[in-house]
């Protein structure tokens, strides 16, 4: 088990881990003069990979130092023997410190083998610069397809400008704006598309681009992605053998204009990193982030459910609150780790106005960072513990962010923590699973902190952690439903999904949404256990019904269950679920007919609210909303905001400061 060591030791190992991105790594070093290769290695800079060179038959050249690896900056240099005069460049592993090109916390490991081929120069030095631009390139010779000039040209007619060199393999990818934006552009349509296989994914482009079934201009300025077709790629990749869920197919189609428009969004903000100010790469990083979070809202939201305006709506107000939180810091330092905290924080919060929430942000990050400086290791249990911890920090209310930092503060606090994760890890024999339970992990610890009001001792802290992680009842029920969740997700690879497997996908996560929300109350009992299971079937009989419905009838009753949440730790009734059911229903038509708020923004934001909320009615948990009237403002025909108020009676044991009421403003 990793330990958990002081600050001090920890600024002095940091010191040494800032020259090599938190592992061994060689920068580059004096050579002799001869046949010397050089260059970088961007998706963002890739740091700590290994660099290998062969022949173009594929043998190994032999180089010094025989391993070779790129610097923070993703440079290499080596010294070749023999230097062919043309040769292959590949380059393993490593981390990619995305579109900031800062080494920070948040950096992902790098997915895709990348290569360049590259073509002696005159003199002691060449220079051959890998990207995915030139992976693609490379991908199109070894398959066979086309020469190399010929390759390039078409990828650069597909895909490029006037800006574009005679040589990929030549152009820096720090200090050239447009050879950059190429890269990156490959790089995203290969992570975009929802396959684990990257490598088949790259395939996919390079087929599409010789097929040239895609057509993008690159400019200084952004891109026009008019002709450009992420489910072509997807169906080329399926066709290749990439294991991609006929469901995800369909998500991908039915928004693909919203997630190209906040492609192109990215795309404008992206520059050589040489040439990135500060304040650049925070807006790269926010456009980013965005990206990557509306591709996650589009895979856990159900097909029948997405919504190009709803999806619109979020990316909007997540990128406008982040920017605001970000601009309220006045650090020039921000890393993808700072925006992905700050990310976490505001979608629990969208439906409020971020002004109202900003300062408490900024100081919950800043507080962040030092619990997270008390964290040492790589290992995979470390990993986990900093997911926790930010979870943490999502599950809590704002007012009470403050109170974590004064819990996890104490290393004692951390080291219960710490094996909670580990025995969670146990537990987790899948990815599905281990996600799931790290945020009820942090969801309980989160109410545990409350509870204590900062002051909680390490006992405190494991046994709230040994209820959720060494739970029987609870990990049995997870087990049940994370299990017929990955064979839905599995057949919808090779099939159609029924409109059963939809169903039950929407029932277990309802399900476990319940199971998230009560178990911050209580412990998780055989009672609660049942009742998860009588819920579950309740539900799916429910849903079931609406088989000859309209995709619209379907929807309204996905989103009234976003509005009732049932207590567990009581008798289920079947009568009762039915009574708030359909009560629930009736709301949400009424909310989509009332003509004088905008219905998108009106539902979306009931959902936001009452996720993160306990609804819950004395009358057996019944969901009623009042209206206020909508009146005239002094402003001709300019109506005063309506104010949608959510009861929060008591459940038993429920913390007295949630006893507030849920005011959405429309």
């Amino acid at each position: 088990m990793k330990k958990l060591i002081t600050l001090c030791t920890i600024f002095i190992a940091s010191l040494f881990l800032s020259s090599c991105g938190g592992s061994s790594c060689s920068a580059p070093v004096a050579l002799p003069a001869g046949n010397v290769a050089s260059g970088s290695v961007a998706d963002g800079p890739i740091y700590n990979a290994i660099v290998e060179f062969y022949d173009m038959n594929g043998t190994p050249l032999t180089t010094e130092p025989s391993v070779v690896r790129t610097d923070d900056s993703g440079k290499y240099q080596a010294l070749i023997h023999n230097m062919p005069s043309q040769y292959r460049v590949v380059v393993r592993e490593g981390s990619d410190s995305s579109v900031d090109g800062d080494i920070n916390a948040n950096d992902e490991n790098n997915s895709i083998i990348l290569s360049s081929i590259v073509t002696r120069d005159e003199g002691n030095e060449t220079v051959g610069h890998v990207t995915p631009a030139t992976t693609l390139v490379d991908s199109i010779v070894e398959d066979g397809a086309l020469p190399l000039d010929e390759a390039t040209d078409l990828v650069k007619e597909q895909l490029g400008g006037a800006d574009i060199g005679e040589d990929l393999s030549k152009l820096d990818p720090n200090k050239h704006d447009v050879a950059n934006k190429l890269g990156n552009l490959v790089a995203l349509l290969t992570k975009m598309v929802p396959s684990e296989d990257k490598k088949i994914t790259f395939k996919a482009v390079a087929k599409i681009v010789i097929k040239k079934k895609i057509k993008i201009t690159i400019s200084n300025m952004g891109l026009d992605i008019q002709e450009l077709n992420l489910t072509a790629i997807a169906n080329e990749a399926r066709e290749l053998g990439a294991e991609i869920a006929l469901d995800d197919m369909e998500k991908i189609a039915s928004v693909e204009s919203v997630i190209l428009d906040q492609l192109s969004t990215l795309m404008e903000k992206i520059k050589a990193v040489a040439t990135m100010s500060d304040e650049d790469k925070k807006e790269a990083l926010v456009a980013y982030n965005a990206l990557f979070e509306l591709l996650a809202k589009v895979k856990e939201t159900n097909l029948d459910e997405l919504d190009e305006e709803t999806l619109k709506l979020f990316v909007a107000n997540l990128q406008e609150s982040v920017k605001a939180i970000l601009d309220e810091m006045g650090r020039e330092d921000i890393g993808s780790d700072d925006i992905d905290f700050v990310s976490n924080l505001v979608k629990e919060h969208l439906g409020e106005d971020v002004n109202d929430y900003k300062k408490s942000v900024v100081k919950a990050l800043q507080e962040y960072k030092i619990v997270i400086k008390l964290v040492v290791g790589d290992t995979k249990v470390n990993i986990s513990l900093k997911k926790v911890i930010k979870l943490i920090y999502k599950n809590s209310d704002l007012d009470a962010l403050t109170l974590i930092r004064q819990a996890l503060g104490d290393n004692k606090n951390l080291e219960e923590l710490l094996k909670a994760v580990e025995a969670m890890l146990v537990q987790s024999d899948t990815p599905e699973l281990q996600a799931l339970l790290e945020d009820l992990l942090a969801t309980k610890m989160a109410q545990t902190i409350e509870d204590q009001n900062g002051s909680v001792s390490g006992d405190e802290i494991a046994n709230g952690a040994n209820e959720v992680v060494n739970n029987p009842e609870l990990i049995a029920t997870l087990k049940v439903k994370v299990s017929l969740k990955i064979t839905i997700k599995a057949k919808a690879k090779k099939e159609q999904l029924t409109f059963q497997d939809r169903m039950e996908l929407v029932a277990i996560n309802k399900v476990v949404k319940d199971i998230k929300v009560n178990i911050k109350i209580k412990v998780f009992t055989k009672v609660a256990q049942d009742n998860a299971e009588a819920l579950y079937e309740e539900l799916l009989k429910q849903l079931m019904g609406l088989a000859n419905s309209d995709a619209q009838t379907i929807q309204t009753q996905i989103e009234s269950l976003e509005l009732i949440i049932t207590n567990l730790f009581n008798s289920f009734s079947v009568a009762t679920f039915e009574e708030k059911f359909s009560l629930a229903i009736k709301i949400v038509q009424d909310i989509k007919s009332d003509t004088t708020a905008d219905e998108i923004k009106t539902v979306f934001k009931l959902k936001i609210v009452v996720e993160t909320k306990f609804v819950t009615n004395v009358n057996d948990g019944v969901v009623t909303i009042e209206e206020d009237e909508v009146k005239e403002n002094i402003v001709p025909n300019k109506p005063l905001p309506k104010v949608i108020t959510l009861p929060q009676p008591k459940l038993s044991t429920m913390p007295s400061d949630m006893l507030t009421n849920i005011k959405v403003t429309l």
